[in-house]
């Protein structure tokens, strides 16, 4: 082995062997190490190996786990294994239980709130059918007859939706919303249609003197009644029945 000296202020290397100590000095290193002196790398050994030892015969010594289990209030029985503790599979099963229960739960109290908001829709079909044809319709699609539903029920309701604040809509044969101008289409917009006109009741008044288009005594209409908003043509209804309305279309085709 070569170490480095300095000889009249030159540095050398020279072999270990060449240089000559006084008696009783000698020089240390990991290939020359003293009597009852260790390396670094001997010493970490060591302790390794102790530590190993010291692991095992913990571990394997009962009276010490015992100790140890004590300190920390665990009680052991007479086969020196925790009281009260269930198998690792007893434990798995009861933790599945407990998440199955939960997820049942869930699931019961979305179906108990699905309802609820089927039960809501529902009367909100209803009552929006039978407000908007209410006084517009002949009985006999209005009248409920054995405890059932009005037939203008059991006909428009799979035509009206109700949206997230609750209010009623109609759905295009695609279950999409209906619009109309100057918004969404409403029931009442949709089931007092002049299409439906052989559901409603006929309002002509016996006597009048009105007479189709700009002809009359008086009770003439004027206008395009294909252009009469709702309120107009309403009136009209009221007044001559829904047969002179109907005349008074066609008469204006053109």
């Amino acid at each position: 082995m070569k170490i480095k000296v300095s000889i009249n202020g030159e540095t050398h290397e020279v072999e270990q062997s060449d240089i000559e100590l006084p008696e009783n000095v000698n020089f240390i290193s990991p290939d020359n190490v003293p009597d009852g002196y260790f390396t670094e790398e001997t010493v970490n050994t060591m302790i390794k190996d102790n530590v190993n030892k010291t692991e095992k015969r913990l571990f394997n010594d009962e009276e010490h786990k015992r100790k140890v289990l004590t300190s920390e209030g665990i009680v052991l029985d007479e086969e020196g294994n925790p009281k009260g503790l269930e198998p690792a599979e007893d434990i798995d099963k009861a933790v599945e239980q407990a998440v199955s229960q939960r997820d049942k739960k869930h699931n019961q109290e979305k179906e108990e709130l699905r309802k609820k908001l089927r039960t809501r829709d529902e009367a909100v079909i209803e009552n929006s059918i039978m407000s908007a044809v209410k006084g517009e319709y002949d009985e006999t699609w209005t009248q409920s007859f054995d405890g059932e539903k009005p037939l203008v029920i059991e006909k428009f309701k799979s035509r009206i939706g109700v949206d997230d604040d609750g209010q009623p809509y109609v759905k295009n044969d695609n279950g999409s919303k209906m619009y109309k101008g100057d918004g969404v289409m409403r029931p009442q917009d949709y089931l007092l249609d002049e299409k439906f006109s052989a559901l409603m009741k006929d309002k002509r008044q016996k006597g009048s003197n009105f007479q189709n288009g700009s002809k009359g005594n008086g009770n003439s209409a004027t206008g395009n009644p294909r252009n009469w908003d709702l309120k107009k043509k309403n009136e009209f209804i009221d007044k001559n029945g829904r047969e002179e309305y109907k005349k008074l279309l066609d008469e204006n085709k053109n």
